[in-house]
């Protein structure tokens, strides 16, 4: 085994080695595929499959799977600049204290970057290649760990003659997307190799390399511990092992390794070498199955002559090698590989740790890892990028076809949110359900999950495929709905947009009462209280005169908005249609009364009932005193006014709307004359909010609470269609809260959700699964029916779906985000 680095010239993504061969190294960018889509997986299996297998006249190949490191909110100095001004104090701290508490669980977060390298063997380039070359190769140390010290002259131009070849690799992995990495990336992917775990400044790294090729790989390596390796630069140890894959089962089909080690909870890396069995020869298909063939007869015969029992591994071995032997024949591509995961940390006893979660983890998949403490020397080095693989290495050695190589499914991840936005959970990519609940299942996910709701409608975001600004939020109660709700709106309120948030339970402000009294009481957390201090709350509630009129159409609309909400608001406790003559002189006192209005007189809708009292007709007039009766001292009082009092402020930039004392019913059948009367205030509450949505073409965003209530009647259901709709005219959002998938769904309205939150809900597993597009099988089924409290499917304007677990990371702030009944306590 050869310890020196073999590498002795870069250039872009080619690299040359000191015996004159040359690799070439390209980066496959991530796929993202969703946990659960079983169909898009194989699709891409084979792709992959399809792909690596049209490289096998350069012999071999190389797989890196490697976690590179990123700042946790890298994104936040973007997103910085959307602060708003009258927030902004409240929004860097809560910026700040999500980016300290993520660096305290977990460190630095990573990304897994895949880059696959492969040997342009001699006999595709000029022959009279090695002979351009001249070498004087000097070896200055014999140390364990011994780099290659070289003084190499070779023509300046070598890599000129690979230009061609190059690009038709390049070509080949168009499919996979693949394209060539800079030089630095070349470098760097190298210099990697020698400091895992490292907090390493790779453009030092890279200039090093590039001064000079004898500090490439200069980082110390030794066997302090037996079965660990020691890495170090001077300044940083990290301790390292290795765990090759001994035995996999025999059906590699859905072995998913790349994906399955995600769920260890921590970085690993993979590192895959392989190499295409040849069609003749020693070492080909036929002659290693023959092998196999004598060495189960000789073993047999042995124990035959010693009355042992036959044991059926190497006649496992035998058939597995007469199988491959029969698909080598029908034109399969077969390979030979050697496939191991790097773990490591720069703590001895947290490293053992991990390894005992790793084998256990990869155990229940019935894949084998060999813990190999002898041979870690021996995998470090072989691994090492561009160090050839033999045909003759028979450890750890797996051979299969090429299709169940690409079981493994390499290159891909999942991914699901916005790349600029604030941190709000943890992709779990796990089907069944914690049984520590939400909290185990963040500990064991790194998968961070950034939101931006404003994001959804914008045009040149790549890869979008929508660009709707319609939200919506469904769930069973006691499931994290609400929880997860509130923490938006904080959120996306410290940005440049408009928000009101209608909340017909009347618990926010409360609540954020609540908390403010508690913190300035004690002196804490001064920039959450002043961020409570903007808010403008609205209680509207008829038992306070001041509120009369504050919903009254003819106060906060115009023209034939105004009209149509009077008429569908008396229409909901009175049927019009018995007398006709009352409906056509109200469509004419409307009429006079909003010219009124223009006019800037202070008149409202009740002046309209008190003008049709003095009716000539005697129908009319009894109409109206009835009508007058019930619009006075009662729910009524908020819609039908004098015009004394202002309607709601809308100037405010961020408000929160409660209405106290409604008696909203519970379903449509059994509608009480109180409860018909609280839907009326509903309804022009939701006038308000599309008013509020309709109202500038600047961003503003709306957030409807138990929007199911607006669907139990035909004029609810208008309204709340009217809302939707206002995202394609307007720059609004809406976020539409409910219990239920049904109460969005309207045969009067084809707008889509652009972005949805589905928390469990057991009598709705299918339509959930039917609203965010998946197929429905019994694994899906599983995967959603086991979504603990504060899990929900989440499917962003992308097209990506994933099961995510909300993370209330910054725990001063989610008591803001509880509910009066505490539904959620800090998910």
């Amino acid at each position: 085994m050869n310890k020196r680095n073999g590498i002795v010239a870069f250039h872009g993504n080619l690299m040359l080695r000191s015996n004159l061969d040359v690799y070439a190294m390209y980066e496959i960018p991530e796929t993202i595929v969703n946990t659960v889509d079983i169909t898009l997986k194989n699709e891409f299996k084979e792709l992959v499959s399809d792909t690596l297998s049209d490289l096998e006249i350069f012999g071999g190949f190389e797989v890196s799977t490697i976690p590179f490191s990123t700042e946790a909110t890298h994104n936040y100095k973007f997103l910085e600049q959307d602060l708003a001004e009258d927030t902004k104090p409240f929004g860097l701290y809560l910026m700040k204290r999500q980016a300290e508490e993520l660096k305290k669980q977990i460190g630095e977060t990573s990304q897994d970057r895949f880059f696959l390298t492969i040997p342009l063997r001699n006999n595709h380039v000029s022959l009279d290649f090695k002979d351009g070359l001249k070498t004087a190769i000097t070896d200055f140390s014999n140390r364990i760990i011994a780099t290659i010290g070289s003084d190499v002259t070779f023509d300046e131009d070598w890599y000129e003659r690979f230009k061609e070849i190059n690009y038709e690799i390049y070509q080949t992995l168009l499919p996979l997307n693949g394209y060539m990495p800079t030089q630095d990336q070349t470098i760097f992917v190298n210099a990697n190799q020698y400091s895992r775990g490292m907090s390493v400044d790779k453009e030092l790294e890279v200039i090093q390399v590039e001064n000079n090729i004898d500090n490439f790989g200069s980082a110390g390596v030794s066997f302090e511990n037996y079965g660990i390796l020691t890495l170090s630069d001077g300044a940083q140890t990290t301790y390292l092992a290795i765990l090759p894959i001994a035995i996999l089962p025999s059906n590699l089909s859905y072995n998913h390794f790349i994906e399955r080690r995600r769920l260890l909870g921590f970085d690993t890396e993979v590192q895959t070498k392989a190499i295409f069995a040849k069609k003749n020869g020693f070492n080909s298909m036929q002659q290693r199955a023959n092998r196999a063939k004598q060495k189960h007869k000789k073993t047999n015969e042995d124990i035959a002559m010693r009355n042992g029992i036959v044991r059926d591994e190497i006649g496992q071995a035998e058939a597995l090698s007469e199988d491959l032997v029969k698909k080598s024949n029908r034109g399969e591509t077969i390979i030979s590989y050697l496939q191991s995961l790097f773990v490591y940390d720069d703590d001895y006893d947290r490293l053992q740790e991990k390894i005992k979660i790793v084998m256990r983890n990869f155990k229940k998949a019935n894949i084998e890892l060999a813990r190999a403490k002898d041979d870690q020397i021996y995998l470090f080095y072989k691994h090492r990028l561009t160090e050839p693989l033999f045909e003759n290495e028979r450890r750890y050695l797996q051979t299969t076809t090429m299709a169940g190589f690409a079981e493994s499914l390499f290159f891909t991840g999942q991914k699901v949110g916005s790349d600029v936005g604030l941190y709000m959970g943890r992709v779990d990519s796990r089907y069944d359900r914690w049984s520590g609940g939400y909290k185990e299942a963040l500990q064991n996910s790194r998968n961070l999950v950034y939101y931006n709701l404003l994001q959804a409608n914008k045009l040149d975001v790549e890869g979008k495929i929508s660009f709707d600004g319609l939200v919506k939020v469904t769930g069973q109660m006691g499931m994290g709905k609400s929880f997860f709700v509130k923490q938006t709106f904080v959120m996306n309120s410290i940005l440049k947009t408009k928000l009101l948030y209608f909340d017909p339970k009347a618990e926010v402000r409360k609540q954020f009462m609540k908390v403010l009294h508690e913190y300035e009481s004690q002196g804490i957390y001064p920039e959450i209280c002043d961020y409570i201090k903007q808010i403008n709350f609205v209680t509207i509630d008829a038992r306070n005169s001041e509120n009369h009129g504050v919903l009254d159409p003819l106060v906060f609309l115009t023209g034939q908005e105004a009209k149509n909400l009077i008429i569908s608001m008396i229409g909901e406790f009175y049927d019009l249609k018995q007398n006709e003559q009352f409906e056509k002189e109200l469509l004419q006192m409307i009429e006079k009364y909003l010219v009124l209005r223009e006019n800037g007189e202070k008149v409202g809708t009740k002046n309209i009932m008190e003008a049709l009292t003095k009716s000539e007709t005697d129908r009319v007039r009894i109409t109206a005193e009835l009508l007058l009766e019930k619009m006075s001292n009662s729910t009524l009082s908020l819609c039908f006014s004098n015009g004394q009092n202002k309607a709601i402020s809308m100037s405010k930039r961020i408000s929160i709307i409660e209405v106290t004392g409604l008696e909203l019913p519970t379903s449509e059948t059994s509608i009480t004359e109180n409860q018909r009367q609280s839907l009326v205030a509903l309804y022009a509450l939701g006038q308000f909010c599309y008013k509020f949505g309709s109202e500038s073409k600047k961003e503003s965003i709306t957030f409807i609470d138990e929007a199911w209530f607006f669907n139990i009647t035909d004029v609810g259901k208008e309204i709340i269609m009217k809302i939707r709709r206002t995202g394609r005219s307007f720059n609004n959002f809406l976020v539409f809260v409910s219990q239920s998938h049904k109460d969005s769904n309207s045969e009067l309205d084809d707008t889509g959700f652009g972005t949805l939150f589905s928390f469990n809900s057991p009598t709705e597993t299918d339509l959930i699964l039917d609203t965010h597009g998946i197929v429905k099988s019994e694994e899906t089924r599983k995967w959603v029916s086991s979504m603990s409290m504060g899990q929900c499917l989440f499917t962003d304007p992308f097209g990506r779906t994933e099961r995510i677990t909300i993370d209330g990371i910054v725990s001063e702030i989610n008591p803001l985000c509880d509910t009066i009944e505490t539904e959620l306590v800090a998910v």
